[in-house]
């Protein structure tokens, strides 16, 4: 059999949208994208009276213009609407591409100072252009933007030498960015579909870490034992196993940990002190905390997890009083350091007389993840926090966090 793949991550039935890169996963409706415009700004760029220069071999991503002298009125204009990021959503704003005959040149004006006038020498606009309209989405990233500024500048080919004020600016065709970033996922499914015509395969590994074990061996990846997951070419494996053929199997309705950070713990200081307030003597005799938490409705013992936009970080709260909790940055970093792209992969696992075998045979292919789409999960019950600790036999604490 061979592998199959699913372009939308299904979540309760319902498909999240994937962009297809890290640039075009900074925006929203990542899918109506057609090109993107990037510049490095120089002290002359801002949001307001001088506004971002364009350059003339970039004056097509923009609506059209007259040439100087022929406008009926001098610095003709027109409206296009941009999008900035705020406050975890996107807000419109009345924009224009503006023609200065004076000199003559051509900016974006009227945009956003709290995003471009931001004090920093390194700037990079990345605008993106929906099809059908003059409608742009809009965002500043800087170094101090660790992941997203490192992902992009990588995912245009900006030398170190020319990350600088106007040291880089053009546009790129959104399916050229598309094209490139599958290249990683074309050569992992060849792979995949290679180890699947090969029929069962022998277990490496006894226990439930075999199937993960296996084929990242398979596969030549090094087990990454720490993450809990191995990575090929940038793209962070899961392998997962099932009872079931293919032909016969439901759609995936397990569980899979999407990442693991550690808290701020607030009073409670650490995971010793979680678990003394907390903790309740489990069936096997032990000072043990192990319960899954959800949004919405608390769980038997009144835990809720609260997505707190104004404070902007996620909390675990128990009736009603938060305990711990995680910043929304925290969040964002790890999100794109497990999950830029991820490939969850299913084999079909028979027990036999010599011990397990695997067909692997399904791959769910999901890239692009955000923050924004994350809390929707959270909010929406599709995500939860497990605690999951004890106190050992020296009177430590043995815990795994994951959210």
């Amino acid at each position: 059999m061979k592998p199959t793949t699913s372009r939308g991550f299904q979540v309760g039935g319902r498909p999240i949208e994937r962009a297809a890169s890290a640039i075009l996963g900074l925006f929203p409706e990542a899918g109506q994208i057609d090109g993107v415009f990037y510049k490095l700004l120089t002290a002359n760029d801002d949001s307001g009276r001088h506004g971002v220069l364009i350059p003339v071999e970039s004056y097509s991503f923009f609506p059209s213009l007259p040439v100087a002298g022929e406008a009926p009125l001098p610095n003709p204009w027109e409206p296009i609407e941009t999008l900035w990021p705020s406050d975890g959503a996107w807000a419109p704003v009345a924009s224009r591409f503006v023609q200065y005959d004076r000199y003559p040149e051509r900016r974006m004006t009227a945009l956003t100072p709290a995003v471009v006038n931001v004090d920093e020498t390194i700037r990079l606009l990345v605008v993106a252009h929906y099809r059908g309209a003059w409608r742009y989405a809009c965002t500043v990233l800087t170094p101090r933007d660790t992941d997203k500024f490192e992902a992009v500048v990588t995912e245009l080919s900006i030398p170190p030498a020319s990350i600088a004020p106007g040291g880089a600016v053009g546009t790129v065709d959104a399916d050229t960015l598309r094209e490139a970033d599958d290249a990683p996922f074309h050569e992992l499914l060849r792979r995949l579909q290679s180890i699947g015509a090969g029929g069962p395969v022998a277990s490496l590994r006894d226990g439930a870490t075999g199937v993960g074990f296996t084929l990242e061996t398979l596969l030549g990846i090094r087990a990454n034992v720490s993450q809990g997951g191995g990575d090929f070419r940038g793209i962070e494996l899961k392998a997962t196993r099932s009872t079931v053929p293919l032909n016969r199997r439901p759609r995936p309705a397990g569980n899979v940990t999407l990442l693991a950070k550690t808290p701020e713990w607030g009073a409670l200081v650490d995971r010793g002190g979680l678990l003394n307030a907390h903790g309740y003597v489990d069936h096997d005799g032990r000072f043990a905390l192990y319960m899954s938490v959800y949004a919405g409705r608390p769980n038997p013992q009144g835990w809720t997890l609260v997505d707190e936009p104004a404070a902007r970080r996620v909390a675990a709260a128990r009736q009603g009083v938060e305990q711990v909790w995680w910043t929304y940055e925290t969040l964002e970093r790890r999100i794109l350091e497990k999950h830029r792209e991820s490939a969850f992969v299913t084999a079909y696992a028979q027990r036999q007389a010599q011990g397990e075998t695997f067909v692997y045979d399904h791959v769910l292919h999901c890239r692009g993840a955000t923050l924004t789409n994350f809390l929707e999960l959270v909010n929406e019950r599709g995500v939860f926090m497990d605690f999951a600790m004890h106190r050992n036999e020296l009177g430590g604490v043995r815990a795994r966090v994951p959210l």
